[in-house]
């Protein structure tokens, strides 16, 4: 039996020609478009904000490095991402 994400790849790897993920959201969303260009196996870019953020830069740290245009995933569960949640502490009421 196949999982949600092959059963999508399956039916939607005939009409994807490439997939460009344009959001400056946040890098969460970058990490979650990397792993969805993964499963399909398929070619993609993806926008990432380059201007500095200091809540980002604290929140996650080493989220992926880019080398000649490409990036390695981790092999880690979900999206390999470990936040310091420590940092919202000077958001909370």
């Amino acid at each position: 039996m196949t999982n949600p994400v092959e059963q999508l790849t399956q039916r939607l790897s005939p009409l994807i020609a490439q997939i460009v993920n344009h959001s400056l959201y946040h890098d969460i969303s970058s990490m979650a478009a990397l792993q969805l260009f993964a499963a399909v196996r398929g070619p993609g870019l993806v926008e990432a904000d380059a201007n500095p953020n200091p809540l980002r830069e604290e929140l996650l740290r080493n989220i992926f490095e880019v080398r000649e245009g490409t990036v390695a995933l981790p092999d880690t569960p979900g999206l390999g991402l470990v936040p310091d949640l420590t940092q919202l502490r000077s958001f909370r009421t």
